[in-house]
């Protein structure tokens, strides 16, 4: 298992994957609702391109993983993140009435923006609770 350190690369190195694996959640579930709405096999193929990249993405981010363990509050905000994420892409392609989906998408935005950020936050705060150890 790789652990990190407090270190302004590795922080950042932290933050710019998990800006890339929301990105990629992201797309996953646009173009399942895509997929659905309008179904092809180009579309599936994407979907499940995107599902295998975004799989692999989360799996790599050892990080990640530890802090959804042994942070409670983290581990909900986590998943109010991803649960929140089909919310927008669903009324995108199934007729809800504009302004919903609007205001519904730039929420969801927003927080899929900070996510990262409260990710490295979190990862700074807790450094020695979440590994159990300090840099040398």
């Amino acid at each position: 298992m790789k652990y990190c350190s407090l270190d302004k690369h590795d922080k950042f190195s932290l933050s710019l994957g998990t800006s890339k694996f929301i990105g990629i959640y992201c797309g996953f579930v646009g173009s399942i609702a895509f997929a659905i709405h309008t179904p092809s096999v180009e579309r599936w193929i994407i979907a499940v391109v995107l599902a295998v990249s975004s799989l692999l993405m989360f799996s790599l981010e050892n990080e990640v993983k530890l802090m959804v363990k042994r942070l409670v509050g983290y581990r909900f905000y986590t998943l109010t993140t991803f649960a929140l994420v089909p919310l927008v892409a669903v009324p995108w392609f199934f007729e809800v009435p504009s302004g919903i989906t609007m205001t519904l998408t730039l929420l969801v935005g927003i927080n899929c923006l900070i996510w990262p950020f409260v990710t490295v936050s979190e990862y700074e705060k807790n450094y020695t609770a979440i590994f159990g150890l300090m840099d040398a």
